[in-house]
């Protein structure tokens, strides 16, 4: 089974990324994802990554809102009303 982690960035706003990965491998990619953020000195909210399904983590900086990231069960589709690439 897959799940997708799933990305929204402020660098590309009106596009959801969407990484498929296998269901035991995505959620430490998510967590290595979060972790590459927090060396580059951002914040990540909430605070604790427990990369559960569905749970989304606010990247930040000094600007404000840098990206969103969540794990999926299910792609996101254009006609789910998100643009994606």
């Amino acid at each position: 089974m897959s799940l997708w982690i799933i990305s929204h960035t402020r660098e590309s706003p009106e596009v959801l990324r969407e990484l498929e990965r296998p269901d035991d491998h995505a959620p430490q990619v998510l967590r290595t994802i979060l972790e590459r953020h927090l060396l580059a000195g951002h914040r990540i909210l909430p605070d604790v990554i427990t990369a559960d399904i569905g749970e989304r983590y606010e990247v930040l900086d000094d600007e404000g809102w840098l990206a969103t990231y969540w794990l999926s069960e299910r792609q996101v589709l254009p006609e789910d009303g998100a643009p994606t690439g």
